[in-house]
């Protein structure tokens, strides 16, 4: 019997759940056709990358964050672990909101990068019980979505673009939205009347270290989420609201990581990246606030 291919295996999982694909062009239903492409009812045709993931952007679109950004936010949240609080408390809410293990659970991450927390929050559901998940991760930057392929097979990844997600009404389960831009209309579309929203955001402190050593503007050096989490509530219902708080002690290696990988050193001297650089380790602070939502009754009915 012949070995498939990984772009095979991927076309092969994607039929197991093909219902839940729309055409982001005329918002159609989808079929993975017997070529290996997902096809819609207009003809509208996206086909399967080597690598296992596809492409169901209508257009191409420009992006700061590269290979380089992604390999280093892989080493910290998958070697470094630095967020793995945050990872473990949202498996938690996901587990408490939803405790039958035998039932069908899809959650999407919108604005997935390189797939990591992702991965790692099916990993612990997995651990916990549950038998039958399916995660599903888009982000409108290829190079992120072709590192998570190449990473984490098991799971489902697409260059895609939230405002037009490629996917039919109340699919998900559970919509993870980490570190990343909303948009609380296909939230509110893609959630079914069960789902759930999961909202990280950076709380006041979050990288404080790098802020000061970055940036002179005491402005800058700050960060409030306060007209974040006012728009939240009002697309939103808020359940819970939650403080992810804890340091990291980070080694040179893992801080150059970090630095490579995060927008804050966009624009800054190169003087001040290597100062930062030239410190043995550091001691870095991540506050995070966890927003919880479900849908307003109006949204549901």
């Amino acid at each position: 019997m012949a070995v498939l291919n990984k772009r095979m295996r991927s076309i092969h999982r994607a039929r197991d759940f093909q219902w839940i694909f729309q055409c982001p062009l005329c918002e159609t239903k989808m079929d993975v056709d017997e070529g290996g492409c997902l096809i819609c009812e207009k003809r509208h045709t996206f086909d399967f990358a080597k690598q296992g993931y596809v492409n169901l952007l209508t257009r191409p679109t420009a992006t700061k964050y590269d290979k380089d950004l992604f390999v280093s936010r892989r080493k910290i949240i998958a070697e470094e672990k630095f967020f793995q609080p945050l990872i473990e408390k949202l498996a938690k809410l996901i587990s408490n909101q939803f405790p039958e293990r035998d039932n069908s659970l899809f959650i999407l991450d919108s604005g997935c990068g390189e797939g990591s927390h992702l991965a790692e929050i099916i990993h612990l559901l997995g651990k916990n019980g549950y038998s039958n998940l399916q995660g599903i991760g888009i982000d409108i930057a290829k190079a992120g979505i072709i590192e998570a392929a190449k990473s984490y097979e098991e799971l489902f990844w697409s260059v895609a673009d939230l405002a037009q997600s490629p996917f039919q009404n109340e699919t998900f389960d559970v919509i993870l939205n980490i570190l990343s831009p909303s948009n609380y209309k296909e939230f509110t579309r893609l959630l079914n009347g069960k789902g759930l929203l999961l909202k990280a955001v950076p709380g006041p402190k979050y990288l404080k270290e790098l802020r000061e050593g970055l940036f002179n503007e005491p402005d800058k050096q700050k960060y409030s989420n306060k007209d974040v989490i006012k728009l939240f509530e009002e697309h939103f219902q808020l359940i819970a609201r939650e403080k992810v708080h804890y340091t990291v002690e980070l080694k040179r290696d893992a801080l150059s990581n970090l630095l490579k990988m995060t927008p804050l050193t966009w624009g800054i001297e190169e003087e001040r990246i290597q100062s930062l650089l030239d410190k043995k380790q550091m001691e870095i602070t991540v506050e995070l606030e966890l927003l919880v939502g479900k849908k307003n009754e109006a949204s549901s009915s």
